[in-house]
């Protein structure tokens, strides 16, 4: 949506992902393109980050502390969802901080030391 309209001075125009068979893209395509050109599930990096031994809450922390937690919200700005409001307390988009300090239900959890 933010791609700005191709040029006489940016050179032709070319399609990035592989088609279907028909000849249509498709996100299933754009995927087996993204999945056969850039990834290896048997290049070592991969196997040495999903065989670590860690505990899951510094996953957890980690992916909360680089807000890369799927909210609402991010659903939202990225189309994966039609409501950025947290369903818990209704009142306010579904941030991270919110859900995890803010909101009334969070703080009560915080409080009791469960």
């Amino acid at each position: 949506m933010n791609i700005p309209a191709s040029s006489a001075t940016s050179g032709s125009d070319l399609c990035i992902w592989s088609c279907d068979k028909h000849g249509h893209f498709s996100v299933k395509s754009a995927y087996k393109q993204l999945v056969h050109d850039s990834w290896d599930g048997k290049d070592m990096q991969w196997k040495l980050l999903w065989h670590l031994h860690i505990p899951k809450r510094m996953y957890f922390l980690w992916l909360a502390s680089n807000g890369k937690l799927l909210t609402n919200l991010n659903g939202f700005i990225h189309n994966l969802t039609d409501d950025p409001v947290y369903t818990v307390c209704g009142t306010s988009k579904e941030l991270i901080l919110h859900v995890l300090r803010d909101c009334d239900s969070a703080a009560n959890l915080w409080l009791s030391g469960t």
